[in-house]
């Protein structure tokens, strides 16, 4: 599938929660710096997290998310959120993780196609 098709089918995916506050997450690893990046759709406001050099990317990318959960909670306001990560491993290892940390208890649901 083309980089071009790729798009439009995230873009198409998205139309399906217009009425959710998003977040999009991404962790990154450029030569031994490491860090994380969280974007807020609605507020249209990103932060960046510069992280240990020997953190790994699969480390940075749960931190992103850990860190746009941990925003909803503060947020404290009922609705609808979601969390977007290009990393499957770490959604593969939330969706067992949070049946055991309290922390991940807020993860919200995702779908597991």
């Amino acid at each position: 599938m083309s980089e071009q098709s790729l798009l439009q089918l995230a873009l198409s995916e998205l139309e399906n929660y217009r009425d959710y506050r998003k977040f999009f997450t991404d962790g990154s690893k450029i030569g031994s710096r490491t860090g994380c990046g969280i974007w807020d759709d609605y507020k249209k406001q990103g932060t960046q997290h510069r992280l240990s050099d020997h953190t790994s990317i699969y480390i940075a990318e749960l931190f992103a998310i850990n860190t746009a959960i941990k925003e909803i909670v503060r947020d404290g306001k009922e609705g609808k959120y979601l969390v977007c990560t290009d990393s499957l491993s770490c959604l593969k290892y939330l969706k067992v993780a949070h049946k055991h940390a309290p922390t991940m208890a807020y993860c919200p649901k995702y779908k597991n196609d």
